[in-house]
């Protein structure tokens, strides 16, 4: 077969495995056979109403449908039950049917005994194959064995050159030689090619008379025989032993998982004994769902022929407990118990034990004279409570953030030592005041200027020309030619991209200068005032600094006051 023909073979299987065609259904099957045996051979004929002829030389494909009718006076599961029983008496048919329902050969009694336990080898222990095989592969070295010879046909990539690699090996193992033969050079390359690296030294390659050939041929005659026959036999002898002891042992292996899968397919038809009584799989399967609700509660999954879990008196214990425990105690115990991080230690709870006894033997009423009478017992949540305004109330004298201790001590002497941070307040405030009064101007004309500016002589100048411009004047080339300082700040400021030239422009401008004096002014303070008790500095806290201290304002004030509001009230309370 070329391999045009192997590839439409390989359409038709795409087109078979995506359609999902029906042997039953006329139609788009029909059309499917018939493309398929024309693609066999042009001569290939399809019959849609009867069976092909016994003997053709060439490829049918015909559809004979056959009804079988069996008694169903059992139910479905049974006549199926039925049909299986059938085939697993039948001897004549082949293992690929048997495979498709799920058998592979009759279904033996339980506790029967497999080849493996009787000492026999499998049937396949004899076959040496050098690379990994189908089952077909090792049916095709014992029928080999058998009867001498064996043909192998298929299409192109079915894997009939590896096939060959595989009896190659196999028949090196047995001390034979080997010779392939074909009509193409190209074919004995590739058997070559399949076989394993590590016999391709004793392959002696008579090719045609081109170069790689030649290379071949020299490389397989410069093998030092002696070497293989003399120092490494021993050592190659000794190896071979021990890997074919450990081939016997997996074989063993694999023999008893196949009698395993063996038995679990069985079990899906043998009765199910439990207890004396025995039931059909399917009628198990049915009772198993009805009593589904009523056995549920059981823990899975549960293991066969395994022990139970717990000792028949420990059974009886556990069913006790349904009326010993109370709602109460049923409802605790169902809660997720601690973590044992979570527990005290040994020690820590014996000294706990010591310290209750201690105190029982303690006399509790003393002095208590001394003690409110009639004061009421606080609550645990009110307790904790309390103490979480206690902690809270006296956070500023932690000493983890210096700057509030530092405005608490300023709060409580007043007078000059509050002043600064009231004026920082002020300050903050007033910058934050301003920002806020100049972003319509800003959204409405975008004012920008060069960073290298000094912006207290730049706010200057932005005046100068407003003030010019409402007083009736314009900037005309004589006026800027006598003022180089206003003709420098036109070059270096623009708005909406563009030269300012309206009194509304420099109102914008000046605002913008003004606002980054007042920032740099305020920055300036806070990294002299603040920073310096841990605060981060002002050029960590962006180009709008105002906003983020506007955020400890409230924290300096509290602080500031904290001598007359706090701390009576965590006098009281304590």
């Amino acid at each position: 077969m070329s391999d045009v023909d192997g590839r439409a073979i390989g359409r038709c299987r795409e087109e078979l495995e995506q359609e999902g065609f029906h042997p039953l259904v006329n139609g788009s099957t029909s059309g499917f056979l018939k493309r398929l045996v024309v693609q066999l051979s042009p001569r290939g004929e399809f019959f849609d109403d009867r069976a092909p002829d016994a003997e053709v030389a060439d490829p049918c494909v015909g559809r004979d449908p056959v009804i079988f009718l069996r008694s169903r006076t059992l139910g479905f599961a049974a006549a199926i039950e039925g049909i299986l029983a059938d085939l697993r008496t039948r001897e004549d048919l082949p293992w690929s049917l048997l495979n498709i329902v799920g058998e592979e050969s009759s279904v033996p009694e339980a506790g029967t005994a497999h080849p493996a336990a009787s000492g026999s080898a499998p049937a396949d222990s004899e076959v040496l194959l050098s690379k990994p095989a189908n089952p077909e592969q090792i049916r095709i070295a014992q029928q080999l064995e058998e009867h001498g010879g064996v043909l192998v046909q298929g299409p192109p990539g079915t894997g009939k050159t590896h096939t060959i690699g595989n009896l190659v090996g196999h028949l090196l193992a047995q001390g034979k030689s080997v010779l392939v033969t074909s009509h193409t050079t190209k074919a004995l390359r590739m058997v070559r090619h399949h076989i394993v690296p590590e016999l391709r030294p004793l392959c002696v390659s008579l090719l045609e008379s081109d170069l790689d050939s030649r290379k071949q041929l020299e490389s397989a005659v410069r093998v030092d025989r002696r070497e293989v026959v003399t120092s490494r036999c021993r050592v190659a002898r000794m190896q071979a032993k021990k890997l074919e002891s450990e081939r016997l042992d997996l074989l063993e292996k694999l023999d008893e998982i196949r009698h395993q899968l063996t038995e679990a397919r069985a079990d899906e038809y043998r009765d199910i004994a439990i207890g004396g009584k025995s039931w059909v799989p399917a009628d198990a399967a049915r009772q198993v769902v009805q009593e589904k609700e009523a056995h549920g509660w059981i823990p899975g999954p549960v293991a066969a022929v395994a022990p139970l879990p717990l000792s028949p008196g420990e059974l009886a214990d556990l069913y006790r407990t349904g009326v010993s425990i109370s709602r109460e105690d049923e409802h605790e115990l169902s809660g997720h118990p601690p973590e044992l991080h979570d527990l005290p230690r040994s020690e820590d709870f014996e000294a706990s034990i010591s310290e209750r006894d201690r105190l029982g033997n303690e006399d509790l009423d003393l002095r208590s004279d001394l003690w409110e009478s009639g004061a009421a017992q606080s609550s645990p949540a009110e307790v904790e409570t309390l103490a979480a305004a206690l902690i809270q109330a006296v956070e500023p004298l932690s000493g983890k953030d210096k700057w509030k201790l530092s405005a608490v001590y300023a709060g409580r002497y007043g007078d000059v030592h509050r002043q600064p941070w009231d004026q920082l307040i002020s300050f903050v405030r007033l910058v934050h005041r301003e920002a806020a009064n100049a972003k319509e101007s800003f959204v409405k004309y975008g004012p920008e200027a060069s960073e290298n500016s000094a912006v207290k002589e730049q706010e200057r100048i932005a005046g100068e020309i407003l003030a010019h411009l409402e007083g009736g004047g314009k900037l005309g080339t004589f006026t800027l030619f006598t003022r180089k300082a206003w003709s420098q700040f036109l070059e270096q400021t623009k708005v909406n991209n563009t030269r300012p030239r309206l009194p509304e422009h420099f109102q914008a401008l000046r605002q913008l200068f003004r606002l980054k004096g007042l920032r740099e002014d305020l920055g300036a303070r806070w990294d002299r005032q603040v920073a310096t008790l841990g605060t981060p500095h002002a050029s960590e806290m962006g180009e709008e600094l105002e906003k983020t201290l506007m955020q400890y304002c409230e924290s300096i004030e509290d602080c500031l006051d904290w001598q007359q509001k706090m701390w009576p009230s965590a006098a009281a309370a304590a």
